[in-house]
C-alpha cells in the first residue's frame, strides 16, 4: 500500500531558490580515496544478515579548518556539526531507512594550514606550484605513505577510529573562487567537504547547510540528481535520481529552495497527491539503504575494551582556585591506550565569563585506569552566588561511554571587590602584512579576573585572505590593568583597494567602551584593479541567439591581466564556454558572447552560471553571474524567483554542489575482506 504523506517537511528559512551545479569532479585514479569506494567493498552474507537485524551505523569524522573554529569558536563549530548530523538522521528516521550517522570524533585538521587556498595553484602547463587544501586534505586522510616521514596525523586518527566517511569543514572564502559552491562529495566514496558561510549571526546561512549536508552525504551513499539534468555518472545505479512531486523537489534535486522536501525520492511517498519517485527510475531511498550497509563496513572500528565514566556525579571548585581537575575512569581491558573527550557546556556558568576553554581530551596510557583533565575557571570579583556548568563525555576511542557519562561542575563564588570596566583604544590603520594592535585598558577597579571576548568579522577584507580571524577570550589577571592583542594581516600579491574588517570586544562581566572597532588594511601593490562580471540580460528566450557576458575592470588598470571564463549548467541550451580572457594595460572592459541553441523541443527553462576566476593574482570581486534561457516551444512553469544574480560581494546568488569522485555500485554482494 502506498504511503500518503499530507505534509512532508520542507527546507526552512530559505527565501529564494538556489541551484546546484550539474557537474561531478572526477578524481584521479591514483587518488588513494578510490580504494575506499563502494565499488571496492563487498560484504558476506553472514555479515549482511547481522546488519539487517538493527539500524546501520555510519561513522563520520569531522575535520575543521583551524580558521573555521577561529571564526565560530569551539562550541558553535561543534553545534553546527551536530545540527547537520541530526538533520540527515531525521530524514532517515522519517523515511524508515534503517541507518544513522554517528560522529566518531571532530578535530581541527592539524596539517591544513589556514594560509592555503582551496585548490592547487598551477602554472600555464598545469604543473602544481602550491598544493591546495583540498588535495592536501585528501592525501592527509587517505594516503598511508604520502611522504618519507610517514602518514599525516589525519590518517592516523581517521583510521584509529575506523570512520567510514571523512568530512572537511572550511570557512567560506572569497579568495577560494568558489562563490557558487556550497559543498562537494565523493560520489559513492568516503569524502565530503562543506564550505560553511555561517559566521555566527542568526539568519546568516544558519539552517541552509542542514540541507546541504544531507545532500552531500546522499552523494556519498550513491544518490544522484534528477533524470532531466542527465549529469549522474554513467556508473550510477539506474534509479539513483531525485524527483519532483506535488510542486516540490526531493532533497537530491539540483536546486535548493524553500519548497525543497526533506526527503529522498521514493515511489511509495506521496506529496500533494503525486508520488515522489518511480520504480526503476527515481528511488534514491532504495539506493541509499543498500549502500548504507556497505558504507558502514568501510572502516574497521577500534575494539571496545571497557567503559569511560566520570569519577563523580558532581565536581566543585571555588573561583579563587582558578582551575578544577575533572577525574575520568575506565574499566575492562587496560592493556591498550584509550581516550575520550570531555566537554564543558554553559548552564548558569558561561564560557568566556566563568570558565575559558570548553573541550579537553582525557588520555589513558596502557594499564592506566584513572586520568584527569583541567579546566580554568575565572576568579572574578562579581557577586554571582553559586553557578554550574554541564560536563559530558563524548567521542570515545577503544572504549564506550558508561552510565556516568555526564556530571555537573559547581563553581562557588569566592572573590570580592571591584572588577572595573574596559576601555578599548581606536585601532590604527596598517599596511598589509603588519599586525593590527588592539589595546585595552581596565579602569575603575582591578579586583579579581576579568574576561573579554574578542571576535573579528569580515567587511571588505576577508578572513583567511586579508587577515587571520580571531575569536578568543583574553583574561585580565587580578590587578592587571592593560592587555594588548595582535591580529595578523596577510601580505598578498593582489592589487587591492583599502579594505576593512570589524573587531568586537565584549564582556559578560562588565561594560566595554569602544568595543566596536573597524580595522583598516592598506594595500602595498600598484592598483591593477578588481574584476566584476555581469550579464546583458538575466532572462533570455532561446530564440535570442546569444547573450553577452560583460567583465569590467574597476579601481585600477595597471598591467595586463588574465581571467578564465567558464559556464556551468544549462545542458545543450547553450554552447558551453571555457576560455581565457586577457586585459591589456589600461583596458577596462571585455565582452564574451554566449551562443544560445534554439531547438524545437518543449523543455524546462535552464539556468546557467558563468564564472570568472583568476589565472594569476588577479583580484576577482564578483566571481559569477547567472541567467535563464526560457523555452519558446510550449507553456512552461516560470522559473523560481532568485536573488540578485550576480555573485560574490556578500550575495549568495547561485550556489552549486559538486560531487567529487567516481564510484561504481555493485548490486550483487560478494565476500567482504576487511582492510
Amino acid at each position: 500500500m502506498k504511503k500518503t504523506l499530507l505534509a512532508l517537511s520542507t527546507v526552512c528559512l530559505l527565501s529564494s531558490s538556489y541551484s546546484y551545479s550539474n557537474d561531478y569532479i572526477v578524481m584521479d585514479e591514483n587518488n588513494p580515496a578510490n580504494a575506499l569506494r563502494l565499488s571496492e567493498l563487498v560484504i558476506d552474507a553472514q555479515t549482511l544478515a547481522a546488519l539487517q537485524e538493527e539500524d546501520t551505523i555510519i561513522d563520520v569524522m569531522f575535520f575543521f579548518q583551524n580558521s573555521y573554529v577561529g571564526i565560530l569558536g569551539q562550541q558553535v563549530a561543534h553545534m553546527r556539526m551536530n545540527e547537520w548530523v541530526n538533520a540527515i538522521n531525521s530524514v532517515a528516521e522519517e523515511q524508515n531507512m534503517g541507518f544513522q550517522i554517528r560522529i566518531s570524533n571532530a578535530i581541527i585538521a592539524p596539517s591544513i594550514g589556514d594560509e592555503l587556498m582551496l585548490e592547487d595553484e598551477t602554472d600555464a602547463n598545469d604543473n602544481v606550484i602550491t598544493v591546495g587544501a583540498s588535495s592536501l586534505f585528501t592525501t592527509a586522510v587517505f594516503n598511508p605513505n604520502p611522504r618519507p616521514e610517514g602518514p599525516f596525523p589525519e590518517f592516523e586518527i581517521y583510521n584509529a577510529y575506523g570512520a567510514d566517511i571523512a568530512v572537511y569543514v572550511r570557512d567560506f572564502r572569497e579568495s577560494d573562487n568558489i562563490a557558487n559552491v556550497l559543498g562537494r562529495a565523493n560520489f559513492g566514496g568516503p569524502l565530503t567537504m562543506m564550505f560553511d558561510r555561517f559566521t555566527g549571526r542568526t539568519g546568516n546561512a544558519e539552517r541552509l547547510f542542514d540541507a546541504v549536508f544531507t545532500h552531500e552525504i546522499g552523494h556519498n551513499l550513491g544518490a544522484g540528481h534528477e533524470v532531466d539534468i542527465d549529469d549522474n555518472p554513467p556508473f550510477a545505479e539506474v534509479d539513483a535520481h531525485a524527483a519532483q512531486c506535488g510542486g516540490n523537489n526531493t532533497i537530491m534535486f539540483s536546486s535548493l529552495g524553500s519548497s525543497t522536501l526533506n526527503s529522498f525520492s521514493d515511489p511509495e511517498l506521496m506529496n500533494n497527491n503525486e508520488f515522489c519517485g518511480s520504480e526503476g527510475l527515481e528511488n534514491n531511498r532504495r539506493v541509499i539503504i543498500e549502500n548504507a550497509m556497505m558504507t558502514s563496513q568501510r572502516g574497521a572500528a577500534a575494539p571496545v575494551n571497557g567503559l569511560f565514566n566520570f569519577s563523580n556525579a558532581q565536581f566543585t571548585v571555588g573561583e579563587q582556585d582558578q582551575s578544577v581537575e575533572i577525574t575520568v575512569t575506565r574499566d575492562g581491558d587496560l592493556t591498550e591506550s584509550a581516550e575520550v573527550e570531555v566537554a564543558l557546556f554553559d548552564d548558569t556558568a558561561i564560557q568566556g565569563a566563568d570558565f575559558i576553554e570548553g573541550i579537553a581530551r582525557a588520555n589513558f596510557a596502557p594499564n592506566e585506569s584513572v586520568t584527569t583533565v583541567t579546566f580554568d575557571v575565572v576568579a572574578d570579583s562579581l557577586d554571582e552566588g553559586q553557578e554550574q556548568a554541564s560536563l559530558v563525555l563524548r567521542y570515545p576511542l577503544r572504549g564506550a561511554l558508561g552510565q556516568q557519562a555526564t556530571a555537573n561542575l559547581v563553581i562557588n563564588d569566592g572573590v570580592a571587590g571591584n572588577i572595573g570596566t574596559v576601555n578599548v583604544a581606536n585601532v590604527a590603520p596598517v599596511t598589509e602584512g603588519q599586525n593590527i594592535v588592539l589595546s585595552m585598558q581596565r579602569v575603575n577597579g582591578s579586583d579579581g579576573e576579568l574576561v573579554v571576548n574578542i571576535e573579528t568579522s569580515d567587511q571588505t577584507a576577508f578572513n583567511g585572505q586579508d587577515y587571520q580571524p580571531f575569536n578568543n577570550s583574553v583574561v585580565f589577571a587580578a590587578g592587571q590593568t592593560s592587555q594588548t592583542v595582535n591580529i595578523t594581516t596577510i601580505d598578498d600579491l593582489l592589487s587591492e583597494t583599502t579594505e576593512t574588517f570589524a573587531i568586537s570586544v565584549t564582556s559578560e562581566q562588565t561594560s566595554v567602551t569602544g568595543g566596536q572597532q573597524v580595522a583598516t588594511i592598506n594595500d602595498n601593490e600598484p592598483l591593477a584593479g578588481q574584476f566584476n562580471v555581469s550579464v546583458s540580460s538575466q532572462s533570455v528566450s532561446e530564440s535570442a541567439g546569444s547573450v553577452n557576458i560583460i567583465i569590467n575592470r574597476v579601481n585600477g588598470t595597471a598591467g595586463s591581466a588574465s581571467l578564465r571564463v567558464f559556464t556551468q549548467g544549462g545542458g545543450n541550451s547553450i554552447v558551453q564556454v571555457n576560455q581565457i580572457v586577457t586585459f591589456a594595460d589600461g583596458q577596462t572592459q571585455q565582452t564574451v558572447p554566449i551562443t544560445i541553441n534554439d531547438d524545437t523541443t518543449e523543455e524546462i527553462d535552464q539556468t546557467i552560471t558563468v564564472n570568472i576566476e583568476a589565472v594569476g593574482n588577479e583580484n576577482v570581486a564578483t566571481s559569477f553571474v547567472t541567467f535563464t534561457v526560457v523555452d519558446n516551444d510550449g507553456e512552461n512553469t516560470p522559473p523560481a524567483p532568485q536573488q540578485d544574480s550576480s555573485g560574490g560581494g556578500g550575495s549568495y546568488g547561485l550556489f552549486s554542489i559538486l560531487a567529487l569522485g567516481v564510484a561504481a555500485f555493485r548490486r550483487r554482494l560478494k565476500h567482504y575482506t576487511r582492510r
